[in-house]
């Protein structure tokens, strides 16, 4: 993805050094491809592991460097090699800006904006009302301070409505089929992000990154000007736009004011899965992984995976420090013949805590949420909007605007909530309103006719890598009755973000769920949950 000239051999190392890790059967990588894999053929044998069948190494201004089958699937995933050096950041696209007229439909007050940020306009050919007052315009270009305050409010309103557009083409492509050798070989839409760290040590230089991470990861951040003096826009966590200045050659000019899109590869490595620590359970996976964690879903939910067996070990062992964890959702006093277990995996408890196996209706469900302190959010529920519809009853009105939002239209483009008409809008958080305690229970405690309920929220707070010997500390371990849990999320109104999303309750958003390589999964509604944010509002 690195497409600077300077930087064209190292990528190129980079790439070759990824495709012998392929051919060697590297268990974290094969991990990564198999749970994005899993999402994309759902009918693959459960047993199945993957076996590369062939290895295409991309060249030229695609998105992705490496197209991979396996034998056994009809699917080839599309890989991105991002190297993170002593520098801050890569550039993935650089383009003028008349292109994203055509490529992306933007509208044309939006390029004139982005033409005077990047100096495509001069400030000489324009009145000087388009910038505030005493603005340093002699470098030629304006800094985003430097723009008019109606300027500045237009373009970031501007871009949240275009972002996820502009990140999503810029880091996974277009789906431009890729040809090798004459053949089609797969298509320009990458699947998985293989980061390379060159300050790390060998053994720990690589991390595998699910493409739909990526995307949840840079959209945790709304479009806002950057911190350093306002010059440039972040329109994502780690992802900048701002203007290029460079050349191919000394003197030349040709793609100076160019509108160029730059990521920060340890900040959105940072908020994603990293494959590479959750290596040691690789080994007795064996590939045999449950639906949980082939939805490749981020860092947190596979450090959730290990909190949750970690806990169900403590219990079933009678450690004492998470004895206050049986006792406050049992109403017991000590162990007992208390033990604990995972449910199956379309059941809404993580964790079932119970003294008679036989007694199904007696047993308590936990939800168990980990998060950083740093970086909260959870998915508390996902799935299809027809589902929805059907589970909550929702009108056809409430149905359709949500339908808009979730499935992209012929030119590839869905109506956020906030573009929708405003009786559509109106109705929507009518519904939302009117029902949204039924609405919040069924997201985060269950299905109202489910057996199995999560009766208590426990959240995991993490603060560095030796979380695991701090299981059940009250001090990073929180309990909630879930009930206490909802009544929180309901002191907040529905509302539609800036952003285009619905904010359910209090820490509780609705939003599409995206990525997936293309798969119809990523058109499903998906409910995140900011674990510090209830924390925070239930200690006090």
């Amino acid at each position: 993805m690195e497409d600077k000239e300077s930087n064209a051999k190292k990528g190129s190392d980079a790439v070759d050094e990824l495709i012998q890790l392929l051919k060697a059967g590297d268990p974290a990588l094969l991990l990564a491809c198999y749970s994005i894999i899993k999402v994309l053929d759902p009918e693959m044998p459960k047993n199945w592991g993957p076996a590369v069948e062939r290895i295409s190494k991309v060249t030229g201004k695609l998105k992705s460097d490496i197209q991979v089958s396996f034998t056994g699937t009809k699917v080839t995933l599309a890989i991105a090699v991002i190297s993170a050096g002593t520098g801050g950041g890569n550039q993935v696209e650089r383009k003028p800006v008349d292109d994203y007229r055509t490529d992306q439909g933007l509208p044309d007050d939006l390029i004139r904006i982005l033409k005077l940020f990047t100096g495509a306009t001069k400030p000489n050919e324009v009145a000087q009302t388009e910038f505030v007052k005493n603005a340093d315009l002699t470098k030629g270009h304006a800094y985003f301070r430097d723009l008019s305050r109606e300027n500045k409010v237009k373009l970031i309103r501007y871009l949240r409505t275009h972002r996820n557009t502009l990140v999503e083409r810029a880091l996974l492509g277009r789906g431009d089929a890729i040809i090798v050798d004459g053949k089609k070989v797969g298509v320009d839409h990458v699947n998985l992000f293989a980061f390379y760290d060159k300050q790390k040590p060998a053994d720990k230089a690589w991390s595998y990154v699910a493409a739909s991470d990526v995307i949840q990861s840079v959209f945790t951040t709304d479009v806002q000007p950057s911190s350093r003096g306002e010059r440039q826009i972040q329109i994502g966590h780690g992802i900048t736009l701002k203007r290029y200045g460079g050349s191919l050659f000394t003197g030349d000019t040709s793609i100076k004011d160019h509108l160029q899109i730059q990521i920060s590869p340890r900040k959105v490595l940072a908020e994603s899965t990293d494959w590479h620590r959750f290596r040691a359970l690789t080994e007795h996976l064996s590939f045999e992984i449950d639906d949980k964690l082939s939805n490749a879903q981020s860092e947190a939910a596979h450090r959730g995976l290990e909190a949750e067996q970690a806990l169900i070990e403590k219990i079933n062992r009678h450690d004492p420090d998470c004895l206050w964890i049986v006792e406050e959702c049992c109403e017991t006093e000590g162990y007992g013949n208390f033990k604990a277990k995972k449910p199956g995996n379309r059941e809404k408890p993580d964790v079932l805590i119970y003294d008679d196996p036989s007694n199904i209706l007696a047993m308590k469900g936990i939800s168990m949420k980990t998060y950083k302190p740093e970086v909260s959010f959870s998915q508390a529920n996902r799935g299809s909007l027809e589902t929805y519809v059907e589970e909550l009853g929702m009108s056809y009105g409430v149905a359709e605007t949500l339908r808009a939002f979730v499935v992209k239209n012929h030119k590839g483009e869905r109506t956020m909530l906030n573009e929708a008409p405003v009786s559509a809008q109106d109705e929507l958080l009518r519904f939302f309103q009117l029902y949204q305690r039924q609405i919040i229970s069924h997201v985060l405690r269950g299905k109202a006719k489910g057996v199995l309920k999560a009766d208590w929220l426990l959240l995991h707070e993490t603060i560095n890598e030796d979380w695991i010997s701090k299981v059940g500390n009250r001090d990073y371990w929180h309990l909630y009755p879930m009930a206490t849990v909802i009544d929180c999320c309901c002191t907040e109104a529905p509302s539609i973000t800036k952003a285009g999303n619905m904010i359910l309750g209090l820490g509780l958003t609705l939003q599409r769920k995206g990525g997936d390589g293309g798969a119809k999964s990523a058109n499903d509604l998906q409910f995140k949950l900011n674990p510090k944010l209830i924390h925070e509002a239930l200690r006090n």
